[in-house]
């Protein structure tokens, strides 16, 4: 009797399948996200503590006797003091700066020019002094408006005060660099306060507490 079953060939198996790994890769735009983010949070970080400037260099402090100079003047502190005027007219008290000054400007120096220049304080209270007039030791009863170039002079310059504060024993100068340039509201030109301290005096106040 015959076979009611046809004998088939062997059937091949495929080798089972290995899954390929899972690629590493990002896309850049996720990159450029996560560079972007890091960047934000470390300036929130940073901005508070001053960014990223560079640190100002510090002020040389100077003594009496060293002479700093900025684009419109040479100055040498000698000393500074309590003045009292007794005299009928302009009688009261000043502080009092003997200083060496030298217009290095071709144009004569104003007094206006003088205070963009200088800021002056009693020391330890900070009281802000302004509004001086400048002498000069070769003709000190008169009050000079502006000084010439090319003629250096021991002026006076004084700062009216009407008292002390209590333990003020001495004053801090600082010197600033100017620059010459047109104004903001109109076009004349003239000296305005740079951007930093060319020179920093302390100076002890002589007559303080007399």
């Amino acid at each position: 009797m015959g076979h009611l079953f046809t004998k088939l060939p062997p059937v091949a198996h495929a080798a089972p399948q290995t899954a390929a790994p899972e690629s590493d890769e990002r896309p850049p735009w996720l990159l450029l996200v996560i560079a972007a983010v890091v960047i934000a949070v470390a300036s929130l970080v940073i901005w508070p503590l001053g960014g990223f400037r560079t640190a100002p260099e510090p002020v040389p402090q100077l003594q009496a006797g060293a002479q700093a100079r900025n684009a419109l003047l040479a100055i040498t502190p000698v000393e500074v003091r309590v003045f009292t005027d007794d005299s009928e007219f302009g009688g009261g008290t000043y502080i009092e700066l003997v200083a060496d000054l030298e217009v290095l400007d071709r144009r004569p120096m104003s007094a206006w020019d003088l205070n963009t220049a200088l800021e002056a304080r009693l020391m330890p209270s900070t009281q802000e002094l302004d509004h001086f007039e400048i002498r000069v030791e070769r003709d000190p009863e008169a009050i000079y408006s502006s000084l010439n170039p090319g003629m250096p002079e021991r002026a006076m310059i004084r700062w009216p005060v009407e008292a002390l504060a209590e333990g003020d024993n001495e004053v801090r100068i600082q010197f600033w660099d100017v620059v010459y340039q047109a104004g903001f509201v109109d076009e004349s030109s003239r000296w305005f306060i740079g951007d930093r301290v060319i020179a920093e005096y302390r100076l002890p106040l002589a007559g303080a507490g007399e």
